[in-house]
């Protein structure tokens, strides 16, 4: 395995430390409320980040390894939330399907041969999209979306 592919590897599972991390920094009371108008919760953010995780990534992930340059469907992420997502999930419930998913990716990933890492699929709109890409894809969401929580800052912290 190469350098760079084992970094990517470590970002993954460190992503979901990060994220329980910046969760806890949060408290359970607050996780659900939207810290100014227009902004997202704690577990809006969550939600969303597993979605990516899980319903993208994840899934792209695998299906490049078992199908040769599949095609990857765009992920309308508010038509999933309007029809599909009507669940009460608590955050704590969200994250831990986060962390479970990091750590299957980085399983998966800390398995493949080299060449394996190239494998690829095609989305409509942004092209080829290799395992390596999609890989760097999870770790960087994940910590866009750990600073947006550790910057969040409700009214009685003002």
């Amino acid at each position: 395995m190469t350098p760079e592919h084992q970094e990517l590897i470590n970002r993954i599972r460190a992503s979901a430390d990060g994220l329980q991390q910046a969760v806890a920094a949060v408290p359970a009371g607050q996780r659900a409320l939207a810290p100014k108008e227009g902004e997202w919760s704690v577990s809006q953010i969550l939600d969303h980040t597993r979605n990516a995780a899980v319903l993208a990534f994840g899934t792209r992930i695998r299906r490049a390894l078992v199908e040769d340059n599949p095609s990857f469907a765009n992920f309308d992420e508010e038509a999933y939330q309007r029809e599909v997502h009507r669940s009460p999930e608590t955050a704590a419930d969200i994250l831990d399907m986060i962390i479970a998913e990091h750590r299957q990716i980085a399983r998966l990933l800390n398995s493949l041969p080299d060449e394996y890492w190239r494998r690829q699929g095609h989305h409509p709109q942004y092209g080829p999209m290799p395992i390596e890409l999609l890989a760097l894809r999870v770790a960087e969401h994940a910590e866009e979306h750990i600073k947006q929580i550790s910057e969040l800052r409700f009214p009685s912290e003002t």
